[in-house]
């Protein structure tokens, strides 16, 4: 009568249901952790304080096509361009890097 009672199900079948049940709680729990944790990693590399008027800055991401210039003719490209913007009037400065607020550039971008 015990086992028939609430359908046909072994000792086995209960504990491993349980642990099933168990396995997908603690995994939900860490998938929320982690969630919230990303979230709060965004939210801190927004409000980054950056050293620089962010608002009195123009940018723009810029790449040569590969295999259109040798490694000298890319560098001298990128110096051509900064000492042309350099001279421009309209800029007080002109720089170029290949990281732009904790975005990283593989070599390709700059």
């Amino acid at each position: 009568m015990k086992e028939g009672g609430r359908g046909n199900s072994s000792r086995l079948v209960n504990i491993i249901t349980r642990l099933l049940v168990i396995a997908q709680i603690a995994l939900t729990a860490a998938l929320l952790i982690a969630t919230t944790l990303e979230i709060r990693s965004i939210r801190n590399q927004l409000k980054l304080d950056y050293g620089y008027d962010e608002d009195a800055i123009y940018s723009a991401r810029m790449a040569l096509m590969e295999g259109a210039y040798t490694e000298d003719g890319r560098r001298d490209f990128f110096k051509r361009t900064v000492r042309e913007l350099r001279t421009n009037p309209q800029f007080d400065s002109a720089a170029l890097t290949d990281r732009f607020r904790m975005t990283f550039a593989g070599g390709g971008s700059v």
